[in-house]
């Protein structure tokens, strides 16, 4: 088979296949020329497309390539290679758009449209296995418009032609900044969008921003778009607290080891001391420059593993830690209980 550059293709079976082919690990040259996750076939009973895995004898296909190539596929025997196909993101919060009836000004639920964003440690800006693309429009589509996720890391033409349900993007290295997206809205009504704040992560802010407004997701999970909204962005950032403030160590009692969370409201060098309670400091952990966020999960918190600057194992008592941050200076109480 042969495909255009840059287009949707149709791949027909009739005439080639005489069985299921699996198609998770296309056969391409040159290699990379499919897109993953872009075969598409078409629901006669439904009128519309829906994403495939095989093709079927009998049946035709489109499928997304992004240059002129050569396609092999093999009816002998359904193919066991590894799939390409990512599990699961290590982040996604699934959003929800609904288009109101422009005769009964509310939300119908033929209306609704979910899109998913999110992080994984290996993606890329651009498209990935991670990403899950919308099929072609269906010839008897009858909604308002398209809703979809646009990727700004790539040209125009390709963002054209791939639009995006779920847009996977890296885990960033801003600390600013973790990640953005665009979320395309071309309903002519108005719509609104609503995510399950849960969903956020708590050290984490999720904020919106349309050409008049900006809403943070956490605490007003229900947006309302006008018709003239049509493009938004999606950031996902560091949840930055008006003042700092340490917390109790989880879990307390404990043995022999415990996570101490805290929150800073500016970058700071961190220190965090460990002492008896004769006042004697038995442990001093120097957590280094810090910005500011919340330090709260066991993949952010301070850690310490019950043992003195010796390396010896402490013994059961109480025992206070005090953080040093900046011109934040505050301490509490534990208990390592054996």
């Amino acid at each position: 088979m042969s495909a255009y550059e840059i287009s949707l293709g149709l791949v027909g079976s009739e005439m080639c296949i005489r069985d299921s082919v699996n198609f998770e690990n296309p056969q391409d040259d040159p290699d990379g020329a499919i897109v993953d996750q872009t075969l598409f076939g078409w629901d006669t009973s439904q009128g519309d497309y829906y994403k495939d895995t095989s093709i079927d004898s009998g049946k035709g296909y489109w499928v997304l390539a992004l240059e002129a190539c050569d396609l092999v596929v093999t009816s002998h025997q359904i193919s066991t290679a590894p799939s390409t196909v990512a599990t699961s993101a290590d982040l996604t919060i699934p959003i929800t758009i609904n288009s109101s009836l422009s005769n009964l000004g509310q939300s119908d639920l033929s209306s609704q449209k979910v899109v998913s964003i999110g992080l994984h440690h290996q993606a890329q800006s651009s498209y990935d296995r991670w990403d899950q693309f919308i099929p072609p429009i269906s010839p008897s589509a009858t909604d308002n418009g398209q809703i979809y996720l646009s990727n700004d890391s790539v040209n125009q033409t390709l963002k054209r032609l791939m639009p995006l349900a779920e847009d996977i993007r890296p885990t960033g290295t801003n600390s600013r900044q973790i990640a953005t997206w665009q979320l395309v809205v071309q309903n002519q009504t108005a719509t609104t969008l609503q995510v399950d704040p849960t969903l956020i992560p708590e050290d984490k802010d999720l904020e919106l921003t349309t050409p008049v407004s900006t809403f943070n997701l956490r605490s007003q999970p229900l947006v309302n778009l006008g018709p003239n909204e049509n493009q938004v962005t999606l950031i996902l950032k560091p949840r930055i607290p008006e003042v700092s403030s340490l917390l109790q160590n989880y879990p307390n009692p404990f043995n022999p080891e415990t996570w101490i969370p805290y929150g800073l409201s500016e970058n700071a060098q961190v220190t965090i001391e460990i002492y008896n309670t004769t006042g004697e400091i038995v442990r001093r952990l120097v957590i280094g420059h810090k910005t500011a966020g919340l330090y709260y999960s066991t993949d952010r918190a301070a850690y310490w593993d019950g043992q003195n600057q010796s390396g010896e194992q402490v013994s059961s008592g109480v025992y206070f830690y005090r953080i040093v941050a900046g011109q934040y200076d505050q301490t509490r109480k534990m208990v390592i209980l054996k």
